[in-house]
């Protein structure tokens, strides 16, 4: 069954992928909390397809998502799952199969860089996100007040006594609404990526992938311009106001998080013989995984690997 599978052309596995995607909001949609299942593993059907079996398929899949999604909701919202889902795994397939020779005379070809990579998926995130914010017209004062009335419905009022008021529960709403910009490009870039080594996983498995093994804890970077990005985002945060400031956080939550994977994967390289490699972590990634913020903490491991700080070789071509 899976040499059948492997032998199908790349139009037809990109059906099958947009199948897939389908399958699981389907399935999981009416399942409680395991609706999240389509959000954190929608995009892996996409990577498998565009990384085995070339662009062909990644576009086809991405074409269907849309059109799929566009029938059963509307068509902005087709396209918003289209770019913010399917097209940064299309776009991120097609790239990691990319090559060239290399200056060599052994025939050895060299690969599109993984920094590159990471970078792309970056910038398409941002522009999906702000996107997204604009057709939505995002505005943290204004959904507050709509999610509070329903609140209200849904909530028993506090308690007197209970150290717990409707105001402090609004502004706590508000709080959250108001790093949204900021924590949403974050969370997607780490779903992002965690696809995409899942699906490099999965396609080696099935020996579709053409490009060879690599030590991506050893040469995963960021292009320099990435350093330049970050300081412009971040400066535009504290010196402009809404809507442009919420602009600027969506570019450096992004950022923050593409630097915070670097930083992880110095981590990894560092730890690597150490005995208690393997507890270390799993407590660093179960402290992600329920606070999330602690994340941030490896961005700046990950801007000492960019500005070239830490003594490390970097990956031919990342900077190009």
């Amino acid at each position: 069954m899976t040499s059948n599978l492997i032998d199908k052309s790349p139009t037809v596995i990109g059906l099958i992928a947009a199948a897939v995607f389908c399958a699981m909001v389907v399935i999981f949609s009416s399942m409680g909390l395991l609706v999240l299942v389509p959000v954190f593993l929608g995009a892996l059907p996409v990577y498998v397809a565009a990384l085995g079996w070339g662009t062909r398929a990644g576009i086809v899949a991405t074409a269907a998502i849309i059109a799929v999604s566009a029938i059963l909701s509307n068509p902005t919202g087709g396209f918003l799952i289209g770019v913010m889902i399917a097209a940064p795994a299309a776009l991120a397939g097609h790239q990691a199969n990319l090559a060239q020779s290399a200056d060599t005379h052994n025939d050895e070809l060299q690969w599109y860089p993984f920094s590159q990579i990471l970078f792309w998926i970056t910038l398409l995130i941002i522009g999906a996100v702000l996107l997204f914010g604009i057709l939505i017209d995002f505005d943290p004062a204004e959904i507050s007040a709509q999610l509070s009335k329903h609140l209200k419905l849904l909530l028993p009022t506090p308690e007197v006594g209970s150290g717990l008021s409707v105001e402090d529960r609004d502004k706590a709403l508000l709080m959250n609404l108001q790093m949204m910009p900021f924590v949403l490009p974050s969370l997607w870039i780490g779903i992002h990526f965690l696809n995409f080594l899942l699906a490099l996983k999965i396609t080696r498995q099935l020996d579709v992938l053409a490009r060879p093994v690599e030590d991506i804890a050893a040469v995963i970077n960021l292009p320099s311009i990435a350093l330049v990005l970050l300081v412009v985002s971040i400066s535009g945060i504290v010196i402009t106001s809404p809507p442009y400031s919420r602009g600027f956080a969506v570019a450096a939550g992004a950022l923050m998080m593409a630097f915070s994977i670097v930083g992880l994967a110095v981590m990894h390289q560092r730890i690597r013989h150490w005995p208690i490699r393997s507890l270390m972590l799993f407590m660093t990634y179960a402290m992600i995984a329920m606070i999330f913020l602690p994340v941030y903490l490896f961005s700046f491991a990950g801007i000492l690997r960019v500005a070239g700080m830490t003594n490390e070789k970097r990956e031919p071509n990342s900077n190009e």
